[in-house]
């Protein structure tokens, strides 16, 4: 999960990414990587996370570098990621990717056939100023999950 974001209007809510795990530990025995990087508002997210009942289940990479944390992208069946660096490194390393795109154009998470781009609810596409973060179901992710890995 590549929950940090280079803005806050990028940022999707711990909550949000909370309500994912629960739904896909409730499913499948799995463990979740949570990609950030050290700035105050992605640590109180990512925070926020690991003091979840869920933290068993997290294993956070910010004190890893790049080049320790692209064989563990590379080995995931699946990475959710808003449109930050992330959603980009697993794509480009063959990694289908579930773009959470809040507030940037469609096209940063949708160029390649292995990335699957979430909008929020009641919006047909998305761009700068869409101002969505809020707005991105963890139920529509958990459906896509649903779809991709069947």
């Amino acid at each position: 999960m590549g929950i940090g974001g280079s803005g806050p209007t990028k940022r999707i809510p711990a909550k949000t990414f909370i309500d994912v795990i629960k739904m896909i530990s409730e499913k499948n025995k799995c463990k979740f990587f949570l990609a950030t990087g050290k700035n105050n508002d992605e640590q109180l997210i990512l925070n926020e996370i690991l003091k979840s009942k869920y933290h068993d289940l997290c294993v956070p990479l910010d004190n890893l570098s790049i080049k320790e944390i692209l064989p563990i992208i590379k080995n995931c069946n699946l990475s959710i990621c808003n449109d930050s660096s992330f959603s980009h490194l697993s794509a480009a390393l063959g990694v289908k990717t579930i773009t959470l795109m809040a507030d940037t154009p469609l096209i940063y998470g949708n160029y390649s056939s292995i990335m699957f781009p979430i909008i929020p609810d009641d919006e047909e596409t998305v761009t700068h100023d869409t101002l969505g973060k809020e707005k991105i179901s963890s139920q529509k992710i958990f459906n896509e999950i649903t779809k991709i890995l069947g």
